[in-house]
Order: structure tokens, then C-alpha cells, then sequence
């Protein structure tokens, strides 16, 4: 939310094979990459693509936009150190209020 306006849905989806369950009041406090290590498991890294897309009825109703609206969108794959897929993340973000920084450097 910015203010009372939705800028970004987002949807996480965990292994069953985890066995990992959470109280719903932690996702309000916290990353969930802190709840995965909390819970043991060690992150190793994450593939992330964020690309285009536009809304449809569903998400233009949940983003209070237009159907046909440009949304930036991002998929997360978390694996961990045995390099097992711990979290899948789906977000849409309204691209009228959404940057991407990214700090690139070089080395000598």
C-alpha cells in the first residue's frame, strides 16, 4: 500500500515438503526470507525476472486500477544451500508507482 492506494499484489508458495508452517501475524512484521531462516532453512540465492504485463479484471480490481493497466511483473525462485527450491514469489505491481534501482559497479 502506498497510503490507502494497492501498488503491489504478492503471492508466496512454500514446498509442502517443508513442512514448515507459520502464525499469520509474522508475515506483517517480517521478510519472509527471515521467517524461512528462522525456521533452519539456509538461503543460498534466488533467480529473479521482473518483466511487463498487463492487468487483467482480477488484479486491476485488486490494484484499483484499469483492466489493460501496465503492471510490472516479478517472479522469485529461492533455493537454498543444497540448491532446493524453499519459496516461489509471484508480484504485480502497478508501474505507475514502481523503480527498479540497481547499483552496478565494476572491479579492477
Amino acid at each position: 500500500l502506498l497510503g490507502d492506494l494497492p501498488i503491489g499484489y504478492i503471492v508466496t508458495y512454500l514446498p509442502k515438503a517443508l513442512h514448515i508452517e507459520f502464525d499469520l501475524r509474522d508475515f506483517n512484521r517480517n521478510p519472509m526470507l527471515t521467517l524461512l531462516e528462522r525456521k533452519g532453512i539456509s538461503i543460498a540465492g534466488a533467480d529473479q525476472f521482473i518483466g511487463a504485463t498487463l492487468a487483467d479484471s482480477r488484479l486491476a480490481r485488486l490494484l484499483e486500477t484499469d483492466v489493460g493497466a501496465p503492471l510490472v511483473s516479478l517472479r522469485l525462485v529461492v533455493v537454498d544451500a543444497q540448491r532446493r527450491r524453499v519459496e516461489r514469489l509471484l508480484a504485480y505491481y502497478r508501474a505507475d508507482h514502481y523503480t527498479h534501482h540497481a547499483w552496478l559497479s565494476r572491479t579492477p
